[in-house]
């Protein structure tokens, strides 16, 4: 099977990713292309998304919509993604907000379970489920070589 090329989306490749999202009963925001990383096959099909966004006032940096094709899980595609959007990521922290049995998952990524819960209020919102547990990761400034 072809390995997927995990790269920043094009805009049309973003464009994409937040039309895939809404389909799966995600909401449509303004998605920056800047932001998004994806997953793609050589005929162009998005395998696996995510994205960084700026939510708040406060300029919270988040990870969210992170997806994986069903057909394409268990191969580390979503890890994958998320490496590269930390690595590339200009913010010195960034937060998620996930359901209990994606803590590992995250945590193998360095991502800890915030004792500060910074984007509740203002990001989770009433149809947020109850039971997510906020978690954060700090990312070393990074240097020009």
């Amino acid at each position: 099977m072809t390995k997927p090329e995990i790269r920043r989306a094009s805009p049309d490749e973003a464009a994409a990713a937040e039309l895939l999202h809404a389909a799966l009963g995600g909401w449509i925001k303004e998605w920056n292309p800047d932001h998004v990383w994806v997953a793609v096959l050589p005929d162009g099909s998005i395998v696996a998304t995510a994205r960084e966004a700026e939510v708040g006032a406060r300029g919270v940096h988040v990870v969210e919509s992170v997806w994986v094709r069903e057909d394409f899980r268990g191969r580390h595609l979503g890890i994958c993604v998320i490496e590269q959007l930390l690595e590339q990521s200009k913010s010195p922290r960034l937060w998620l907000d996930c359901h209990p049995v994606l803590v590992n998952y995250y945590a193998k990524l360095g991502f800890k379970i915030s004792d500060k819960a910074v984007i509740t209020p203002d990001y989770m919102d009433e149809t947020d489920p109850p039971d997510q547990i906020v978690m954060s990761i700090s990312i070393m400034e990074k240097t020009d070589d």
